[in-house]
């Protein structure tokens, strides 16, 4: 069906929820033995435009602060090479995984300092009702100054207080646990400043799953980057929600 080594070349890179037409499986709902699941973000906030290559085929471009659909891949390790604004840069070690969903966070400037480190996450469906949520720490620039984030979910328009933190080095995701479906609050401290707080999605609350043309969501990344410029509405970074199912939504501070 598809070469192992690259991005899938049936139907031309096509999005993997897409590939049941094309003879393959749907990443949504579990993926066949040959292959895994790859899609990239890009977090560097002076890029127009970034796409990768995984043995020699390549991702549609994706604006700063957005993810690249979903695509199928040949299981084993890449070296991904990151192109963005004229400029190209290789990351190693992207393994890609039966089951799984790998998730490529570019991250810094195109311009200064940039990197990038991938997450997985299982795409074996909880019970009915839950989700399985990661949190992933891709902010180079408040990681500077802000090395761990304390990271909250909640319900909207409760405080922390007692609520049991996720704490986040940068270039990690969290282990996944799973939660009720559900509308939520998201919550970012600095641990080490008394927990000064780093972002708030606001009061309003965030339903979770994402609303799509998809009903087989179920595993969800929420990803904090660097805002454009440096700071959005009093923060220094915003959060991405990453569905299994392509959906997407960029969050900034006090805004939801």
């Amino acid at each position: 069906m598809t070469s192992k080594t690259g991005l899938i070349s049936a139907c031309t890179l096509i999005a993997a929820t897409m590939l049941a037409a094309c003879g393959g499986s749907d990443v949504g709902s579990g993926i066949s033995s040959a292959v895994g699941g790859f899609r990239a973000v890009n977090g560097l906030p002076d890029s127009t435009g970034l796409s990768v290559s995984l043995g020699g085929s390549s991702t549609a471009s994706t604006s700063f602060g957005a993810v690249s659909p979903n695509y199928v891949v040949g299981t084993g390790s890449y070296t991904a090479t990151l192109s963005s604004n004229a400029a190209t840069y290789q990351i190693a070690g992207i393994t890609v995984a039966e089951d799984q969903l790998t998730t490529l966070f570019a991250t810094g400037t195109i311009g200064a300092t940039h990197g990038g480190f991938a997450v997985q996450e299982s795409l074996t469906a909880p019970a009915t009702g839950q989700l399985l949520l990661q949190w992933v720490h891709a902010a180079y620039a408040e990681s500077q100054s802000v090395p761990q984030f304390d990271v909250y979910l909640v319900a909207p328009g409760s405080s922390i207080t007692g609520a049991t933190a996720t704490t986040l080095a940068y270039g990690t995701g969290s282990t996944a646990v799973t939660i009720a479906a559900g509308t939520y609050e998201i919550i970012v401290t600095d641990p080490n400043s008394g927990n000064k707080l780093v972002f708030d999605s606001g009061s309003k609350g965030i339903a979770l799953p994402l609303a799509g043309g998809s009903t087989s969501a179920y595993a969800i990344d929420i990803a904090a980057l660097d805002a454009a410029g440096g700071s959005k509405d009093g923060s220094a970074i915003s959060m991405l929600m990453l569905q299994n199912t392509g959906e997407s939504l960029a969050l900034f501070n006090g805004q939801n």
